[in-house]
């Protein structure tokens, strides 16, 4: 499994994990479950991913999704891909890289070994 398998992997589970978690949202808290969903469906494409491929050969990816209903937008993303919203022509960016780079992240990383 190299990194464009994971990612390919990834592309194709996430939509999956994501509608499935939206599917066990009641509708009267869909808008204050919507950031715990997409973040749940991350981790299980993560566990999805880490499943599937041999202990051996362990891969990874990183990836944003953004979800649009109505006027309301969420996104997620884990590793360094950008959500990036351009309003009125000046790109806003909506996400969080997740490196080591990040001093919230490293320390994250640190604190889990």
């Amino acid at each position: 499994g190299s990194r464009s398998d994971a990612s390919f992997y990834c592309q194709r589970k996430l939509s999956l994990a994501i509608a499935k978690e939206l599917r066990s949202i009641e509708a009267f808290d869909h808008q204050a479950k919507m950031q715990e969903t997409l973040t749940t469906a991350f981790r299980l494409c993560n566990e999805m991913l880490h499943d599937s491929w041999p202990s051996e050969n362990k891969s990874a990816c990183s990836g944003t999704a953004v979800l649009i209903q109505g006027r309301s937008l969420w996104s997620a993303n884990v590793g360094d891909c950008k959500a990036v919203l351009c309003r009125l022509g000046k790109a806003e960016v909506l996400s969080q890289d997740h490196t080591t780079e990040v001093q919230s992240e490293r320390q994250r990383v640190k604190s889990i070994g």
